[in-house]
C-alpha cells in the first residue's frame, strides 16, 4: 500500500510602496501625500505606513503620518520651495519605500484683457457673426523661474433679455479652446444669437499650482432690446393719460444709445399730439374723446 500527505508553502513576497505622483500647492493649501496605491500580494498581510520628510526648506508637521494618506498645511511664504518625502510600507516580514516630491509655490494671477472703457468686465461692440479674442497674456506668476503654463477658459453663460428680465442660456463657441495659448480667437456657434457672453479664466503654473481667484470677462454681442410699453390702463375723458415705456437691453455698451419711437395703432380721433414727443420712453396725451387708444413702442439699438 501507500499513503500521501499535502503540504502548503506560503511564499512571502515583500510589499510594494507607491508614494504617488509629484504634488504642487500654494501656501494655505492642504497638501496630500497619497500612498494608497501601495500593495502587498499576500492577502493576509496588514500593511503599516510611515511617512517621513527627507528634505525641504523648513520642517513640516505631517498629519496622519502612519496612514496611507498623510497631509500638511504650508501656512505662509516661509514654506516656499521643494520638499521630498519618503513612504515606508512594511508587512510582518519585509518593507519597501518610495519617495515623492512636493513643490510649494505662490499661485499665479489670472488676468483678462478687457475694454478700458468698461474697466475690468466688458469687451463690446460685436455682432453674432464677429470673431472675438480671449486675451490672458497679462496673467503672471510671482515666483522667479516659474511661469503661467495653462490658461483655462470657461464659457459660463450667454445672458439674454426677456419680458420679465434676464435669462442665462448655454454659451456654445467654436473652435474648442486651447489651454496652452494665452491669446486665442473664438466665435459663437453657427445660428447663435448674441447676448452678454460671460467667460471665466483660471491659470496654472509650470508646477501645477492654480490661481486662487478667477478673473471674468463679458463680451457684449448685439441682441435686440425687448420693448415694454407698460400696462394697459383706463383713464377718464378730460384727464391726462400717462404711458411709461422702457426697454430691457442686455448689452451695456448700447443702453445709452437706444432710440424710442411711439406710433399710433388705432384711436377714435386724430388731431392731437403725443407729449413731449414720440421719441422718448415716457409720454402723455389728453384724449379728447372716449374710446380705445392703442399705441406701439419700438426700441432700436442702432443695429440692423
Amino acid at each position: 500500500g501507500y499513503s500521501d500527505s499535502i503540504v502548503t508553502l506560503n511564499i512571502q513576497y515583500g510589499p510594494n510602496a507607491d508614494a504617488g505622483d509629484a504634488v504642487a500647492g500654494a501656501p494655505g493649501d492642504t497638501i496630500w501625500l497619497d500612498g494608497a496605491e501601495s500593495c502587498d500580494v499576500n492577502p493576509d498581510d496588514t500593511l503599516l505606513y510611515t511617512w517621513t520628510q527627507l528634505s525641504g526648506p523648513v520642517s513640516v508637521t505631517l498629519k496622519n503620518a502612519d496612514s496611507a494618506k498623510a497631509y500638511f498645511i504650508p501656512e505662509d511664504s516661509t514654506y516656499l520651495g521643494t520638499y521630498e518625502f519618503q513612504l515606508k510600507v512594511s508587512d510582518s516580514m519585509e518593507a519597501d519605500s518610495a519617495t515623492v516630491q512636493v513643490i510649494i509655490s505662490r499661485p499665479p494671477v489670472a488676468l483678462c484683457e478687457n475694454d478700458p472703457i468698461y474697466e475690468d468686465t466688458l469687451v463690446g461692440g460685436f455682432t453674432p457673426d464677429d470673431s472675438m479674442t480671449l486675451d490672458a497674456s497679462s496673467s503672471s506668476d510671482p515666483d522667479p523661474g516659474d511661469y503661467v503654463q495653462y490658461y483655462i477658459w470657461e464659457p459660463v453663460a450667454r445672458i439674454v433679455p426677456t419680458k420679465s428680465g434676464y435669462r442665462e442660456e448655454p454659451l456654445i463657441i467654436l473652435p474648442e479652446l486651447d489651454s496652452t495659448k494665452a491669446v486665442q480667437k473664438f466665435r459663437l456657434s453657427f445660428g447663435s444669437k448674441g447676448g452678454l457672453c460671460k467667460f471665466r479664466l483660471r491659470v496654472r503654473d509650470s508646477y501645477g499650482v492654480s490661481s486662487q481667484d478667477y478673473d471674468s470677462v463679458f463680451f457684449s454681442v448685439q441682441f435686440p432690446p425687448v420693448a415694454d410699453a407698460g400696462r394697459d390702463t383706463v383713464v377718464y375723458t378730460g384727464t391726462t393719460a400717462y404711458l411709461y415705456g422702457s426697454a430691457i437691453e442686455v448689452n451695456p455698451d448700447q443702453r445709452d444709445s437706444l432710440e424710442y419711437t411711439w406710433q399710433w395703432v388705432s384711436r377714435p380721433i386724430s388731431g392731437f399730439d403725443i407729449q413731449p414727443s414720440n421719441k422718448v420712453p415716457s409720454i402723455y396725451f389728453d384724449p379728447p374723446k372716449s374710446g380705445e387708444y392703442v399705441l406701439q413702442l419700438q426700441v432700436y439699438d442702432g443695429f440692423d
